[in-house]
């Protein structure tokens, strides 16, 4: 109590240093609080189901169609479900959008068509009503649905007689059978299967497999896969039965020489795993702001130390121990740091909303995000730490100093001594170092970003604006009707006044890969395998008017292609298949005897804003007519002016389907970027945080050294010492642990360049110039830090300064 009582009234005495020391470590620690939330609830909580080290997710690789691995196609599930031994449950998984008509108007959710024992397989029972059996997976008997306890509240007002109540689901009457547990989420799929799938639905229905699919053996790879495993069993070896599964669908099929693998990864490593690295480095970067407080606070800390040393010499002579005099120093430094603790908890709260405001929609399991026991258990673990790390080591030195030569020596030091010089040469040195490191990464990220948006993206669209449609199976089952709804939104708007153009696509631009099928010159000899993987788009005739992507030979689809088999091909597919010819005219073989003529060259677009352009056939869209299309509608002004034309469209076509959020290209480029700018906000606020901290670090190093030097430097005056030469004098002792700590940082940089290239789009970690900016900028802050002072110095008047002792 006495250590407190003491601390209270030194803490309150020096009040400017006091408010200062609680904002810096409030910052430090609410920042990494609010980020930690995030990595704790995205990456260090287990998924919301029991046993889900039992979980796992199920891909496919097949090399002939590329590296990365493909969802799983419904015959090899079918077959795993038979043959495999590992698991005691296996369920598939297909996301998209449907329209339900219990309300007023027909509202569009998220749907995910599931095989029986989905449930079973993450452990949710349901809190109403039933789950799916086997039995409901066959067509006639699949019209039923679980609902999500956020569909039972907003359309049913939880009433509890739900079950058996009938859901006009796509226009098909569907009965609720289920309710699920309000703290039940699905984990988004979308990385794994597609953009299609939803990240939050609402609707659950047993999945029916098309008859021709189930006979496709070595193709059409469209599904989600989730395996629970019997005890004992790893993935490894689930994937290694799998594995040879796969062997014998591959011998079966007449195909030996294909290689076909199974991927078993843990579910929650599938789920995060694309977030892990990009979060890591936030906290990492976060982390470094507080070290970086903290070196302050170490300084200023160890400035008092040095000028208490008289105090503590009086109170060793009275009989003080030393371990007494370390309590008391470290009593003051844990007020400070739990103050700036209970403020940073404060901010984290009011931060953590902000932060999910400006986080990606694609950020896995956003919605367990929160600031719960195990967060303040870190807030407090890290304001415990940083009061150790800030206040021990000027509690050692002030415990460590020599009572005889303190009351001997009094005030009359000409300068501090070369131990305290070092430690604060250190200090400034490190946090130098850390704060390289973040503007190094700050700068990477922002040139990164920027050659992102500036990025040719192969079109120009800035007055698209677009729309996803959704078309229900039970008003459109023919591919007739859902081409010639399409066909009469398209005409709608082309007689639009203000509309130049509108076409359908099934997906666009920077929207991702879809349909990966392989492409070759018509009677290329070669085996499947050495042909060129390709994308297919399939587009209505105005799609590349309507979205500004230039033709750079033949020309468009137009009405004298109905019926016929013709294609357009991207410019990289071109140089692919007829490298330095002319591809107008020629054929193009999607499977032996399947060609297509084509009509033109269109230019090379980006599946994503951070990936190079892919090979790209765009073949007509009523030769699939797809339920789900998305619409597109160029403006003569501005975007939206098109959304009132695009909603007329909707509703005269076909009222009852309902009308989705619309979109502007910029939208679209904006979502691809997400991640990025999100990365970058938070980076850029850290390292200039960073930056502010470690200006005001060589400020207060440099303003003590000359306070402690003031009679020294009036003798130098005195002695005819100019103005220019004492500003010399104080640069080259302040910037002289800078220039240590520059040579560090980059050497950190340099040396964690690896960890950066996955989160870099054309920018290299080892950039020159971004370097050089970096730390040229960093060199002139701390001259500026420096100058101040320095100036301050050459106004010393001597006689003063020699009269002061």
């Amino acid at each position: 109590m006495s250590h407190l009582r003491f601390a209270f009234r030194r803490l309150a005495r020096a009040r400017g240093f006091t408010v200062i020391a609680v904002l810096t470590l409030a910052l430090g620690i609410g920042a990494s609080t609010a980020i930690f939330s995030i990595v704790n609830g995205v990456l260090l909580q287990p998924l919301p189901f029991p046993e889900q080290g039992q979980l796992v997710w199920l891909r496919e690789s097949m090399p002939v169609f590329g590296s990365e691995p493909l969802p799983v196609n419904a015959y090899h599930f079918r077959t795993w479900q038979e043959r495999a031994q590992s698991f005691s449950h296996l369920t598939v998984v297909d996301g998209r959008t449907a329209s339900i008509s219990s309300t007023d108007r027909p509202e569009l959710v998220g749907l995910i068509s599931v095989s029986a024992g989905f449930f079973e397989v993450l452990g949710v029972p349901p809190v109403l009503g039933r789950t799916f059996v086997p039995e409901e997976e066959n067509a006639g008997r699949n019209h039923v649905v679980v609902i999500s306890d956020a569909l039972w509240q907003r359309a049913f007002g939880r009433d509890p007689a739900v079950i058996g109540r009938t859901l006009a689901l796509d226009r098909e009457p569907h009965t609720i059978i289920g309710v699920l547990p309000a703290s039940f989420r699905f984990p988004s799929a979308r990385a794994q299967i597609g953009s299609g799938a939803p990240a939050h639905p609402d609707v659950f229905c047993p999945k029916v497999f098309a008859a021709d699919e189930l006979q496709e053996r070595l193709g059409r790879h469209n599904y989600g896969a989730i395996g629970r495993l019997k005890a004992g069993v790893s993935p490894v070896l689930a994937e290694a039965e799998l594995n040879r599964i796969a062997g014998q669908i591959t011998a079966e099929a007449g195909k030996p020489d294909i290689v076909l693998r199974a991927v078993a990864t843990p579910l929650h490593e599938a789920v995060v795993g694309r977030s892990r690295r990009g979060l890591m480095v936030l906290f990492a970067a976060v982390t470094s702001v507080l070290l970086i407080g903290c070196v302050n606070l170490m300084n200023f800390l160890l400035a008092q130390a040095e000028r208490r040393q008289q105090e503590s010499a009086v109170r060793q002579a009275l009989g003080a121990s030393r371990s007494r005099l370390v309590c008391a120093a470290l009593t003051e430094a844990m007020l400070v740091a739990l103050a700036g603790g209970a403020l940073g908890v404060l901010l984290a709260r009011v931060g953590l909303a902000s932060l999910l405001r400006f986080a990606p929609a694609d950020l896995p399991r956003a919605g367990d995000i929160s600031i719960d026991a195990g967060v303040l258990g870190f807030a407090l673990a890290c304001t415990l730490a940083t009061g150790l790390l800030f206040g021990f080591l000027p509690a050692w030195r002030l415990a460590r100093s020599d009572p005889q030569q303190a009351l001997s020596a009094g005030s009359r030091a000409l300068a501090s001594g070369r131990q305290s010089r070092r430690w604060s040469d250190l200090l400034v040195t490190t946090e130098v170092a850390l704060s390289v490191v973040l503007l190094a990464l700050a700068a990477l990220l922002g040139g990164s970003f920027v050659r992102l948006l500036r990025a040719e993206q192969g079109f120009r669209a800035p007055t698209v604006i677009s729309a996803s449609l959704a078309i229900p199976y039970a008003g459109y089952p023919e591919p007739e009707a859902r081409s010639a709804y399409f066909e009469r939104i398209v005409a709608q708007l082309n007689a639009a006044p203000g509309i130049t153009a509108a076409a359908v696509t099934n997906l666009l631009p920077l929207a991702g890969e879809t349909w990966v099928d392989k492409a070759a010159a018509a009677g290329d000899p070669r085996p499947s395998e050495e042909k060129p993987n390709v994308n297919t788009r399939f587009v209505s005739s105005g799609y590349f008017e309507a979205m500004g992507l230039p033709l750079r030979a033949g020309r468009s689809f137009d009405a004298r292609d109905r019926g016929r088999k013709v294609t357009i091909i991207s410019e990289q597919l071109a140089r692919l298949l007829w490298p330095d010819q002319d591809p107008v005219g020629r054929h193009v073989e999607r499977n032996p005897g399947e060609e297509y003529e084509v009509i033109g060259v269109a230019a090379d677009v980006r599946p994503s804003a951070n990936r190079s352009p892919v090979p790209t056939v765009y073949r007509q869209q009523r030769d699939w007519p797809f339920l789900r299309m998305t619409v597109v509608a160029r403006a003569s002004g501005d975007a939206q002016s098109a959304a009132a034309a695009l909603r007329a469209a909707i509703a005269s076509v076909d009222p009852q389907v309902p009308v989705p959020p619309f979109r502007t290209m910029d939208d679209v480029l904006d979502a691809s970027v997400a991640t990025q700018r999100f990365q970058l906000l938070l980076v850029a606020v850290f390292a200039t945080t960073a930056l502010l901290l470690t200006m005001l670090g060589i400020y207060g190093v440099v303003a003590y050294a000359i306070a402690r030097r003031r009679k020294e430097l009036g003798i130098r005056m005195a002695l005819g010492a100019t103005p220019g030469s004492i500003r010399t004098l104080v640069l080259r002792h302040g910037m002289r642990p800078v220039a240590f700590g520059l040579g560090v940082g980059l050497v950190l940089t340099l040396a964690g360049g690896r960890v950066l290239e996955s989160l870099l789009f054309e920018t290299r970690p080892s950039d020159p110039a971004l370097l050089a900016a970096v730390a040229g900028g960093l060199v002139l802050c701390a001259l500026l830090a420096c100058y101040v002072p320095g100036r301050q110095a050459t106004r010393v008047d001597p006689f003063d300064a020699l009269r002061a002792e």
